[in-house]
């Protein structure tokens, strides 16, 4: 979906078959751009383990490939690595979230923390789609809307 959506936001015009293996390369309009299904069925329909059985292997080395090539480049002008926030920042993610690891926060905390921001991470005892009840309800306590 990250793909999909650079590509859409950056009007790269990617050519998804050489960004794409099958079976998500013939049913991806369908699995991801619908919205009928959710991420654990888009998932099984996959069939993958990992990300090397979705992806052409020129994804991962850049080399060669315009396309791909502008691809790396979006990626890097929308990169958070060099980005601070200023304003407070509060993450609250499950330590049990399998869809996005628990550690992607914990390192924008620390990189953030680093830089000087006000930012918090709050744990949740979740996966995550369960991190999105405590999401809920702080964002309704602090717009005093509970």
């Amino acid at each position: 979906m990250t793909i999909i959506g650079l590509d859409y936001g950056d009007n790269l015009g990617l050519d998804y078959t050489k960004v794409f293996k099958d079976p998500l390369l013939s049913n991806f309009r369908e699995w991801i751009n619908s919205k009928k299904y959710s991420i654990s069925e888009i998932n099984g329909m996959m069939g993958a383990a990992n990300v090397e059985q979705l992806l052409n292997a020129g994804l991962f080395d850049g080399q060669g490939n315009p396309e791909i090539e502008e691809l790396y480049r979006s990626l890097d002008r929308n990169s958070l690595i060099n980005w601070a926030p200023e304003a407070p920042l509060v993450l609250i993610h499950g330590t049990k979230d399998t869809t996005v690891p628990f550690y992607c926060s914990q390192l924008a905390y620390d990189s953030f923390k680093a830089k000087g921001c006000d930012v918090k991470l709050e744990r949740v005892d979740s996966d995550h789609t369960g991190s999105v009840v405590s999401f809920i309800l702080k964002v309704f306590t602090n717009l005093n809307i509970l």
